[in-house]
């Protein structure tokens, strides 16, 4: 970390921003903690659903701008090396994830004393810019853990603030469902509008349950993930399925037939995610190590990432059915 909070928020002071976040509920939050931070002028800016990259036709609209802030996004080092080029002064990570290899900018992106990840970004933005956690922090958190968070120690402290708005645990982890849902029907300009009715209604958060736009957004993704969970069916050890949606749900689907065939491997295909890109995904529940498969992903240079026991992949269509071929092949050795 090469500057401190005071420096930053001085050096920001009249200045043009550009803020570039993640498209979920830690991103929007981290957003929003920002505008209320700082009284600058600035815009918003989140990548193509799905693709954790700026595609670089969209950096020509990057130029003009002091800072340039990217806030929970882990981008690669030639793209961060690209935002401070083009920053009239230069570019600030602010990022609660691990990065393996750092870009030229200056990165907030420190552990905890214990030396594991904040647990959301916007905890992070909490630490560095010396605030009192709120309701943003709690969304962050539950955003990026669900109702895993109850096992965490910060469990307290979600519980705690969302009471302070009138809210049980369930309310504040199904508004951050409501929140998600607007990435999820993989709509930019959805996610855009969310931060500005996130912050319009901090102080009444309790009625954006029943905020109509999100209600019925949550309820097409449910639905939509519903459906494709049921058309899928068990066949020895691979569950493969093929499926065609628009909704960035490929995950949320592993997980859900994870749950409901417990040690089956589960490979995905979307072939209706984008005209450009078919989706992949594989989950597995044995010790097979999965890194191998993201790297020969990356050797042929598809967007791509995940950990040892998951992988999702964005394949160019023309390319899709001999990757998946590749795959197979691998998952039978």
């Amino acid at each position: 970390m090469d500057i401190d909070c005071e420096s930053l928020i001085t050096g920001f002071k009249g200045r043009r921003l550009l803020l570039a976040a993640h498209w979920d509920v830690d991103g929007i939050c981290s957003v929003v903690k920002m505008r209320r931070i700082l009284d600058v002028k600035h815009r918003f800016y989140t990548p193509p659903i799905g693709i954790y990259d700026i595609p670089w036709e969209e950096l020509t609209g990057f130029d003009g701008y002091d800072y340039i802030v990217v806030m929970d996004m882990a981008l690669p080092k030639n793209t961060i090396d690209r935002l401070d080029n083009l920053a009239i002064n230069r570019a600030i990570v602010i990022d609660h994830h691990y990065h393996p290899e750092k870009g030229n900018a200056i990165y907030i992106d420190y552990p905890m004393e214990n030396g594991d990840n904040f647990y959301s970004n916007t905890l992070l933005m909490d630490d560095f810019f010396h605030l009192e956690h709120d309701i943003l922090t709690v969304l962050g958190i539950v955003g990026d853990y669900y109702t895993k968070v109850k096992g965490l120690e910060i469990y307290k402290l979600v519980e705690q603030i969302s009471s302070k708005h009138d809210l049980t645990f369930e309310d504040t982890y199904r508004l951050t469902l409501l929140i998600d849902a607007n990435h999820l029907t993989n709509d930019r300009e959805a996610v855009y509008k969310a931060a500005e009715v996130l912050e319009d209604n901090l102080d009444s958060l309790k009625t954006l349950l029943n905020y109509d736009e999100w209600v019925g957004r949550l309820d097409a993704v449910e639905g939509e993930i519903n459906g494709v969970v049921g058309e899928a069916a068990p066949s020895n050890d691979v569950i493969f399925h093929r499926f065609n949606s628009r909704y960035y749900i490929i995950s949320k689907v592993g997980r859900k037939l994870t749950e409901l065939y417990p040690g089956k491997t589960i490979f995905l295909h979307n072939t209706g995610f984008s005209e450009e890109y078919d989706q992949l995904y594989i989950r597995v529940s044995n010790d097979r190590d999965l890194l191998p498969l993201i790297e020969e992903g990356l050797r042929r240079g598809f967007i791509c990432g995940g950990k040892s026991n998951v992988a999702g992949f964005l394949v160019p269509k023309r390319e899709v059915r001999d990757f998946i071929g590749y795959v197979w092949a691998w998952l039978e050795k």
